[in-house]
């Protein structure tokens, strides 16, 4: 029970017991009573004593109350109420004197009554006898105006008792706080608009700066003119990544970021992974795994470009934060019926763990590790913040375990995920291949290659000179061979190949150097190389030397 409730039920108790006072007063003073005790003289005065000091302590704890009390007659069938009684805290509340309202009608003192809505609720009570509680409303009239609660009982004489309280103070409070609230996220929201919109706008010509000093940097000789341009480059990819992440941090809080579900080949999301991080895990001897379950569907219905950056995030900081071990994703689905699942993905590393004191703050935005090393991790604290609100757009979930020196399993669960019977297409010119593979990789698309004799000298033929890829590069003749990526797979039928060549010819028109030299060692290693000698070719030439 609540003190508010507590006070009128103490109220309520108060009035009930000074009723029933003024009853046995009358008992009392009758003549029958006298005639029938009048040999009991000294036992009436002790009892009249008692109840005049009860009478007297009552009177005070009614006067000295916090909550206002008021009591009413009424005449002609409750179709007005006269003031009896009112308590000091009702004269306070309203500012005006007893002696002023006792004997006056309700509605002359207080003629926005029935607007109010309480005089309806005294003449039911009236009516009925039974207690009303009459919430929170708002009275005015050309005298006064405030919020008021009144809770109304009816006395056994007839007579009606208001007791109510004034919160003005809290609800204006509370208005304050409402409109407080509504402009904050209004301020919130135009804020969020307003990096979405620069964001983009500084995005594109940071695009630029970016491959064009790529460019620049293979045809620049002087150490100093070099170390100037090294700065360049550290500073501007800085730079696009914070603007990056501010733009879809911007979005998701404007709420102008949607989901774009469509049938996807998650399996190839997985792969894409592999070759992306391979210089990194190369570079730092890591040891990385993918294990994808085999009950796994080909085809999901998902957004491929938030998962894609998702788990680009997350597998990022893994190897980041990890010196020595290695880095292993799982995936699995939990069949809920045969078209739904939830999909299940753990990234897990051996890297430097996360205090549990931190785990809760790691996925709010700008958060970093303390003691974190900016220079030597790099990094914005946007990447989880961003991560946690896509997987919960995609109805998901994600959480942590860590430990300080031995590593981090991050896991995410994707719910209600829809399995497509329907494999996503390719396009190639006017017609449209499917693209069926089931496990779609290196191995299998050299499995494909490497029965086509033909198809294997093109490639070779073909491919773009580079100087151990990191030498200078020809971007037309780059983009050439992914046009004739795509002439080849619509004639050998192979739909993967098609798919390589897209990505190439984007890589180009994006200015994405570095991604460029990844993708065309990747594809020489572990494509044309593999298909080579699985075929049993005599040995080919060394491109990264040409």
């Amino acid at each position: 029970m609540t003190s508010q409730n507590k006070i009128t039920t103490l109220i309520l108790s108060l009035i009930m017991v000074i009723d029933i006072v003024a009853h046995l007063n009358y008992i009392i003073y009758s003549p029958i009573f006298f005639i029938l005790f009048l040999g009991e003289i000294s036992i009436l005065a002790f009892l009249m004593f008692i109840l005049q000091n009860r009478e007297t302590q009552y009177k005070e704890l009614f006067n000295n109350i916090s909550s206002g009390v008021a009591v009413y007659t009424t005449n002609n069938n409750g179709k007005d109420f006269f003031f009896k009684d009112l308590n000091r805290a009702a004269e306070q509340i309203e500012q005006i004197k007893k002696a002023e309202i006792v004997g006056k009608s309700l509605v002359k003192v207080f003629p926005g009554v029935k607007e109010f809505g309480l005089f309806d609720v005294l003449q039911r009570v009236w009516k009925t006898g039974k207690a009303e509680f009459y919430p929170m409303n708002y009275y005015v009239d050309d005298r006064r105006k405030g919020w008021r609660d009144n809770y109304i009982y009816k006395l056994s004489t007839g007579e009606i008792v208001a007791v109510y309280n004034d919160i003005t103070e809290r609800k204006q409070a509370e208005i304050a706080i409402i409109q407080a609230k509504q402009e904050a996220e209004l301020a919130n929201k135009a804020k969020s608009e307003f990096l979405a919109n620069m964001s983009h706008e500084i995005r594109t010509p940071m695009n630029a700066i970016v491959g064009f000093s790529e460019l620049l940097s293979t045809n620049i000789t002087d150490k100093k003119q070099k170390l100037y341009l090294s700065s360049i480059q550290i500073a501007s990819k800085t730079l696009l990544v914070l603007i990056n992440d501010i733009l879809d941090l911007a979005k998701i809080e404007a709420k102008q970021l949607e989901i774009k579900l469509e049938a996807i080949n998650p399996r190839i999301i997985f792969f894409e992974l592999e070759q992306l991080f391979t210089l990194q895990i190369v570079k730092k001897e890591l040891k990385f795994r993918i294990d994808i379950d085999e009950t796994l569907p080909s085809t999901l219905i998902l957004d491929e470009t938030r998962l894609r950056q998702i788990l680009v995030n997350l597998v990022s900081n893994a190897i980041k934060f990890t010196e020595q071990g290695g880095v292993n994703i799982k995936i699995r689905p939990c069949y809920k019926d045969n078209n739904t699942i939830d999909l299940i993905i753990v990234v897990k590393d051996t890297g430097i763990g996360i205090p549990l004191e931190q785990q809760n703050n790691i996925f709010e935005a700008f958060q970093q590790l303390d003691g974190q090393s900016t220079r030597k991790y790099g990094g914005t604290g946007l990447g989880l913040a961003i991560c946690k609100r896509l997987i919960n757009m995609m109805n998901g979930h994600i959480s942590i375990q860590s430990k300080v020196g031995v590593g981090s399993v991050f896991e995410i669960t994707l719910r209600d995920v829809k399995v497509s019977d329907v494999v996503k297409p390719v396009k190639m010119d006017n017609e449209i291949k499917i693209l069926t593979e089931k496990n779609e990789n290196d191995t299998y698309i050299c499995f494909q290659i490497e029965k086509h004799p033909k198809l294997i000298n093109s490639l070779e033929q073909f491919f773009p000179c580079c100087e151990n890829y990191g030498g200078a590069l020809d971007l037309e003749e780059i983009e050439k061979f992914g046009e004739i990526l795509k002439v080849l797979a619509k004639k050998y039928h192979i739909a993967s190949l098609y798919v390589y060549g897209e990505k190439l010819c984007e890589l180009v028109q994006n200015f994405d150097i570095v991604q460029i030299r990844v993708f065309l060692k990747l594809f020489f290693d572990k494509v044309i190389k593999k298909a080579h000698k699985n075929a049993k070719y005599s040995e080919i030439p060394n491109h990264q030397e040409n």
